[in-house]
């Protein structure tokens, strides 16, 4: 019965262990975005153990497709279509060292390489460098002791770190279409005593699909911005993101009181800031809808 106990609370310990692992990084990486741009054959990435352990970390590539759902929500997705396989550049990157070890503080670089064939078509291709790390085990054999008291294992878990990879051939283009567009009132509400749900502060959520042209992937902001009739704006949102292929997007505004409305949607990619030179610019986009708010309900037409 003791060794039974001790292995179900050993059990409890260490999937408590787990969960609390795979909140804490054990390095850092910069930068968190990896561009190759045309004529480049290679870039570096810093990798640093922020632990006070010896960690060893791993690298790989592993490219899925970003998805949203009808409601915005995004996700990635590893099975993909032909014409998404083709935008993959996992089979032509190389990355180095594939596994080394770092004292706690230190750091190193990692060396990715770009060998895409003469025949690639112009464009940018995507991938992702996977770096797993973990602490390095302990050389402590386990005792007869620790065996006859239930303890047979020891755990060490991977916390992983995902970071973009893009590489650019030739020639690049990018451009957004605003598509279709629903407004809804967020449902995350409180329910009243009779069961009905009173709005609360979570306000009303754009779900707009954007379709992306060119050969590029878009990066830039869509802004929604409410006004009344006389113009005074009544409340603004921006929205970053990045359109790989055609998306729904969730633009979250405030809570917005009964009545008539106009709201105006514009996307622009970056201009300025930090990865201002990673963006391909691209003219800006804007659409004007009518919108009444009615409690619960959110109608959109044309203006």
């Amino acid at each position: 019965m003791k060794a039974f106990s001790l292995r179900f609370f050993s059990t409890i310990a260490l999937t408590l262990l787990a969960t609390a692992a795979t909140r804490a990084q054990l390095i850092s990486v910069a930068p968190m975005r990896v561009v190759i741009n045309s004529g480049e054959r290679s870039t570096e990435v810093m990798v640093k153990n922020t632990s006070s352990e010896p960690v060893q970390v791993t690298t790989d590539l592993a490219f899925k497709a970003v998805r949203s759902d009808a409601n915005g929500n995004t996700y990635l997705d590893s099975n993909m279509t032909a014409e998404e396989k083709q935008k993959s550049c996992d089979s032509w990157l190389k990355v180095f060292p594939k596994k080394f070890t770092l004292e706690p503080n230190s750091s190193r670089t990692v060396r990715v390489v770009a060998m895409p064939s003469d025949g690639t078509p112009d464009g940018e291709y995507w991938s992702r460098l996977i770096l797993s790390s973990q602490r390095v085990q302990s050389s402590r054999a386990l005792s007869a002791t620790d065996t006859a008291n239930g303890i047979s294992a020891q755990v060490n878990m991977i916390a992983s770190l995902g970071v973009p990879v893009s590489v650019r051939k030739g020639s690049l283009e990018t451009g957004i279409e605003i598509g279709d567009i629903r407004a809804i009132c967020d449902t995350a509400g409180i329910k009243g005593a009779m069961g009905n749900i009173i709005p609360n502060d979570s306000g009303v959520v754009m779900i707009v699909a954007a379709k992306r042209t060119g050969n590029t992937a878009y990066r830039g902001t869509m802004t929604a911005t409410v006004t009344r009739p006389d113009g005074s704006v009544v409340a603004t949102s921006d929205k970053k993101f990045s359109a790989l292929w055609d998306m729904r997007l969730r633009v979250k505004l405030p809570r917005i009181t009964d009545g008539s409305y106009l709201v105006a949607l514009e996307s622009k990619t970056e201009s300025n800031g930090s990865t201002a030179e990673a963006i391909v610019p691209a003219p800006p986009v804007k659409k004007t809808y009518r919108m009444q708010v009615s409690g619960l309900n959110v109608a959109l037409s044309a203006p």
